[in-house]
């Protein structure tokens, strides 16, 4: 405190003085705060835990698929749908996850990918530990058609059920009739009716029983079969007209009237009234 006699009235004032003083102890050093943050062990190994969860669970072999399996087929090559199954459980989805993994793999898509070749009464596809296994029930094919460019099987219903390669035509062509379609044709489409089928099937039973040697059958419309044998001739015949009766007028017409001529075809659409072009003298 410093005295201050500049008042006037005789009395000694007080100055004060404001100026700050540092008091500190120079020879204590208070402990410095350190300016890096404590690592956190739980934290850390928590990460590393969550880490290898997440690569076990993801690309480890433990919940890989490693094998496929096929059953309720027929007609259908298993191979086909095998490797339908390995295409779907192949490469990565986003770049990341393995397809193979039982959790990424894609069931509903392998199912649209199968359902759009084949025409099934029922198809099944269940995941398993490291086992895929594909369960189907095919329909039962009757008729062979074809058109310009592709060959499929055909149901009782005339639904195209199952495209067929070039071998695969070979090798069933003994079992099952043969009909050749103008249109374009795809699996589910149905170009022709159950009648139809059913009149095809019967008449080519009856045939082969008679030792005619058909080449195939053609639609010639809704309720229109057109057989080609193949010594070159062709028969017509409507699925509205009785086949009993169109038969026998076929037979005696190729026994009676027309053994040993040549002739173009024979029109038996018109119960009593059979047609043959040309008539060559009958």
């Amino acid at each position: 405190m410093i005295k201050d006699y500049s008042y006037t009235g005789g009395k000694s004032g007080v100055k004060k003085d404001y100026q700050v003083k540092n008091f500190n102890n120079p020879y204590f050093h208070p402990e410095k705060k350190s300016l890096t943050k404590h690592f956190n062990t739980k934290l850390y190994l928590q990460i590393l835990l969550a880490l290898f969860l997440l690569y076990v669970i993801i690309y480890s072999d433990l919940f890989k698929i490693t094998a496929v399996g096929i059953s309720g087929t027929d007609l259908i090559d298993q191979n086909e749908i095998g490797a339908m199954a390995e295409k779907e459980l192949s490469g990565y989805k986003l770049f990341l996850f393995p397809r193979r993994n039982m959790i990424f793999f894609n069931q509903k898509r392998l199912e649209r990918e199968i359902n759009s070749r084949y025409a099934l009464n029922k198809l099944e596809i269940k995941k398993s530990w490291h086992r895929l296994d594909i369960s189907l029930e095919e329909k039962v094919a009757y008729l062979i058609a074809t058109n310009n460019q592709t060959s499929y099987f055909v149901d009782m219903t005339g639904t195209i059920i199952k495209e067929l390669s070039p071998q695969e035509v070979i090798d069933y062509s003994p079992r099952f009739p043969r009909l050749v379609l103008a249109q374009e044709i795809k699996i589910g489409d149905r170009p022709i009716s159950g009648r139809f089928v059913n009149y095809v099937l019967e008449l080519d039973k009856d045939l082969k029983s008679r030792n005619i040697k058909v080449k195939d059958y053609q639609s010639g419309g809704v309720d229109q079969v057109f057989m080609n044998a193949e010594a070159g001739w062709q028969a017509k015949f409507s699925i509205n007209t009785n086949i009993k009766f169109s038969l026998e007028n076929l037979y005696f017409f190729l026994d009676k009237k027309l053994k040993g001529k040549a002739f173009q075809y024979i029109d038996l659409r018109i119960g009593d009234h059979v047609y043959v072009f040309p008539e060559q003298g009958i």
